[in-house]
């Protein structure tokens, strides 16, 4: 009886002749009641004529004038629908992988059929089903995408394969493209425990075989803009996440070094009694592995308190200070000697420089003290340090005012031996912009800054530059878009990369930019760029600025 209805329900629905398995319930039924006229009638019954429906309403839209790219786009997009509404995980679940409809294949090649199984990935977390589909995308070659869909930390093969792939391809990346995926791989590896913990394994473990710098640098970033992520989605894991980091250090072996790193972790700044444990356990004939001293807070809270102005720290202090920050940035396990000589070298320079930031001269002495920081700024720790004194200057507008000019040569100086801390120089631009802009119009102090934030942005930092213009461009007058459009697009000249034309091309379609560039000059550059792109992202622009003449 079970099974007498089962066909005779499958008989009885909508369009019942065209369903692939149709057969299979004709050949039941006709065994059960012995009555093939029957099944004829059913079958006719049952025939709405759906598909052919369709059909002809394509044909209509196609005699109407619609693309046919534009018809498929539309059926294939309204399929999507149908299948995200009516999808049911319990009859998918109890499909065996070897069942598999073959349509699947050809499902996965379609970009928007991926984005549809993506999508109820991640609404039908561990379907059986859905998890061979996205181990189906991922050996076709899709695993970039698969890395944005958080559920598939859920399946471990799955996820341990996506990974591996995508670190692999990070490294070929430019800036702006790392940027993008980076949030996406952030979300997947901080979905679970599991997932986090494996991860940073992986990546130490990548970090510790190399011998390339860039390829460490690159590794080294991912897992520290991870544990970042994690430490503001899980806050409450803290304590958690720093014991992983120091394990993966090494750091078991070391009990006390590890407890006064887990003090300087837990209370953000670097105590008297701190800097002096390090000291002793750094300046004996066994000291603990180099990559401790590394952390970025460490480093940081050293950093601060040697540079910050007006800082009093002396004596005992600023020596041992001084040594643990030179040996961070100079040494290794190895301890050679030329190593040694490096550290002796970089502590002096440090000393130096680090005098001149403490005391914070003014006026005339500032001339003469900033060439002693400018001679310096080849070491890449003494430049972090200048970093940080002009940054705590730069927000004080009474000694930002008249030493403007000294630390914008520094930090162009920076900008051109430091490709790292670029970002830095960018952010401290930024704050001082924002800052300093006012309702009345601009003043040469704005000119200049945006003339700064401009050449940071053609030695590399372009579209973090982009995205903040775009959003203050709201706080400017349209002199200073006008003077903001015009230096850049005399500064960066074609061929533009696709992404650099479309971020611009969106503030170039803002109204207020529209209503600030109608002289001749701005619209003719405007024109001019447009031209050099890619048509199908600015090709509306010469709508809004085709010059009068």
């Amino acid at each position: 009886l079970i099974e007498m209805s089962i066909a005779e329900a499958k008989l009885t629905q909508e369009d019942s002749i065209l369903e692939p398995d149709i057969l299979v319930h004709v050949s039941e039924y006709v065994r059960i009641h012995q009555n093939p006229r029957e099944v004829i009638q059913k079958l006719s019954a049952a025939y709405q004529g759906y598909g052919q429906m369709c059909k002809i309403l394509v044909k209509w839209l196609k005699t109407a004038g619609v693309d046919q790219s534009e018809i498929d786009a539309s059926t294939e997009t309204i399929l999507q629908h149908m299948v995200v509404d009516s999808f049911d995980v319990s009859k998918a679940a109890k499909i065996p992988p070897e069942n598999v409809p073959h349509l699947l294949d050809q499902m996965v090649e379609s970009k928007q059929n991926r984005n549809m199984l993506y999508h109820l990935a991640e609404d039908h977390e561990g379907c059986p089903f859905l998890e061979y589909a996205l181990e189906l995308i991922a050996s076709k070659g899709h695993s970039n995408e698969i890395v944005a869909i958080e559920s598939t930390a859920t399946n471990f093969p799955l996820f341990a394969e996506v990974l591996h792939r995508h670190i692999l391809n990070s490294t070929h990346l430019q800036e702006h493209d790392l940027n993008s995926k980076l949030e996406d791989f952030k979300k997947v590896c901080c979905y679970s425990q599991t997932a986090y913990l494996y991860t940073q394994v992986l990546l130490t473990r990548i970090i510790q075989n190399q011998t390339n710098p860039q390829i460490i640098y690159h590794f080294k970033r991912l897992s520290e803009e991870l544990e970042q992520h994690a430490r503001k989605s899980h806050e409450k894991h803290g304590k958690e996440i720093d014991r992983v980091k120091l394990l993966l250090l090494r750091a078991n072996d070391y009990p006390d070094e590890m407890q006064t790193i887990i003090d300087v972790l837990t209370s953000k700044q670097i105590s008297p009694a701190t800097i002096k444990r390090l000291f002793d356990s750094y300046s004996n004939s066994n000291p603990p592995p180099i990559e401790l001293l590394r952390i970025p807070e460490v480093l940081n809270g050293l950093v601060s308190q040697l540079f910050e102005p007006h800082n009093s720290i002396f004596g005992d202090e600023l020596d041992r200070s001084l040594y643990i920050l030179s040996y961070a940035c100079c040494m290794t396990d190895a301890r050679t000697a030329e190593e040694i000589s490096d550290r002796e070298e970089t502590e002096k320079v440090l000393r130096d420089v680090q005098q001149v930031c403490q005391s914070n001269p003014q006026n005339q002495e500032l001339v003469d003290s900033a060439r002693l920081v400018k001679e310096n700024l080849k070491f890449p720790v003494v430049s972090m340090g200048a970093l940080h004194w002009i940054h705590h200057n730069m927000k004080d507008e009474s000694s930002y005012s008249s030493a403007m000019s000294i630390y914008l040569e520094l930090l162009r100086e920076i900008i051109q031996q430091h490709p790292v801390q670029r970002i830095h120089v960018f952010n401290i631009l930024k704050e001082s912009l924002q800052k300093n802009l006012i309702p009345e119009g601009p003043t040469q102090t704005d000119k200049i800054l945006v003339d700064h934030i401009i050449y940071v942005m053609i030695h590399g930092v372009v579209h973090p530059a982009l995205q903040f213009f775009e959003v203050i461009l709201k706080q400017f007058s349209p002199e200073l878009i006008r003077y903001f459009l015009l230096q850049t697009l005399k500064a960066i000249s074609p061929p533009y990369s696709q992404s650099f034309s479309s971020a611009l091309t969106i503030i170039l379609r803002n109204d207020k930019v529209f209503r600030s560039c109608q002289d001749y000059e701005i619209k003719e550059m405007i024109r001019t760029f447009s031209d050099s792109c890619n048509p199908p992202q600015t090709q509306n622009l010469n709508l809004y600025f085709s010059p009068k003449k």
